[in-house]
């Protein structure tokens, strides 16, 4: 939500949020007993859905600094500093919460999300016939005492008579409203425990490795492991005038990597921080869960985060941190960038078999004061 937000209902209130991803659309499924596969015990065979469009939606994206999970009581394990994603530590300075809660992209679960759209007798042109809903979903209900919880959401039409049919157009429906009960005639809630079979397979194709925060001014820690004794080392003294100026080495270089296969490296920027008890900034845990936000100051309106007072976005190219055009989104000038961490993106080629990996030898992150 935007730091300004007053209510989480209002659209216009929203800062950011990942757009759908399409799979498949307007496409026939056809079920054939030859394209049934077994799960590995052999007991149920499943049917695949049309192919998925590329490229294909990457599940559990630590390269989004988003943050979801609200409205329910969400405590996920994490293997990042803070040990769980918990979207219900009361942090807020209003007595609202304008965060659509406060667990990282990589935790967040899998939604799926299916239109199905009234059946026209007419369609398909060549072979046209009237779907008779025979082959239906295996469905599963999870708990019989309580319709929660919610592994489903949904809206649906209905036939409660002949003169009383019920349509819905999916695409036009932007909130789950339920359906329709055939015996009462009355609505049904927007979600149940009905849980809906279904096998996943999974690619991997993008892996992040991401380093914990350098302060710039004693990147080497100087100041505790060599006081004194070498002045190159640092500590380093850095003014409201002092521009920093980064360039970076990698071996193999880009040029030499395997074709379809991608080294990508981004930074970001960071304020001095206070960060929270027995914490180092170095700590590579630590930069995977900096981009919860916990705090909102209301003058002026601008969010405060897990570690930092101010945090960038992540970019390609680290002399844009000192950028005061850039730093503005994050309530930030170049004299207060003080901490930066990188990421480094390796994506392989799965277009071949078997699919083919880059590696990366050595990588060094330099950077002069000038000023």
């Amino acid at each position: 939500m935007k730091p300004e937000a007053s209510s989480v209902n209002d659209k216009k209130n929203v800062e950011s949020r990942v757009p759908p991803h399409v799979a498949f659309q307007d496409r026939s499924l056809v079920f054939k007993h030859s394209d049934s596969i077994w799960e590995p015990n052999k007991k149920r065979r499943y049917l695949p859905l049309p192919s998925f469009k590329k490229p294909y939606f990457t599940w559990r994206d630590e390269r989004l600094s988003v943050r979801g999970g609200g409205g329910g009581r969400p405590r996920v394990v994490s293997p990042f500093k803070q040990g769980a994603w918990d979207s219900q530590t009361p942090r807020f300075t209003r007595d609202w919460r304008p965060e659509d809660g406060r667990v990282g992209s990589i935790a967040l679960p899998l939604l799926a999300d299916f239109w199905s759209f009234v059946d026209d007798p007419d369609l398909p042109k060549k072979n046209p016939w009237k779907a008779t809903g025979a082959n239906g979903w295996q469905v599963s209900i999870t708990a019989l005492s309580s319709p929660f919880p919610n592994f489903r959401a949904y809206s649906a039409g209905g036939f409660l008579g002949q003169n009383n049919i019920k349509t819905v157009n999916p695409a036009a429906q932007e909130f789950a409203r339920g359906g329709w009960n055939p015996v009462t005639k009355r609505p049904t809630r927007w979600g149940d425990n009905t849980f809906y079979w279904i096998r996943i397979a999974f690619q991997k194709r993008i892996s992040v490795a991401t380093s914990g925060f350098l302060d710039l001014r004693d990147p080497h820690i100087a100041a505790k492991t060599n006081p004194g004794k070498d002045p190159r080392l640092g500590p380093y003294s850095i003014g409201p005038t002092t521009r920093i100026r980064f360039d970076s080495i990698t071996e193999p270089p880009p040029s030499s990597l395997p074709n379809g296969t991608k080294i990508i490296l981004e930074y970001r920027g960071a304020d001095t921080g206070q960060g929270i008890s027995g914490m180092t900034f170095l700590d590579p845990t630590v930069a995977g869960d900096a981009h919860i936000r916990i705090g909102n100051a209301s003058s002026p309106n601008k969010w405060t985060y897990q570690y930092s007072d101010r945090l960038t976005e992540y970019v390609k190219d680290p002399n844009k941190l000192t950028d005061p055009n850039f730093l503005k989104k994050a309530y930030m000038q170049p004299n207060d960038f003080r901490r930066m961490n990188f990421r480094i993106l390796f994506e392989n080629n799965v277009n071949t078999n078997p699919p083919v990996v880059p590696a990366l030898d050595t990588f060094a992150l330099v950077y002069r004061l000038e000023g």
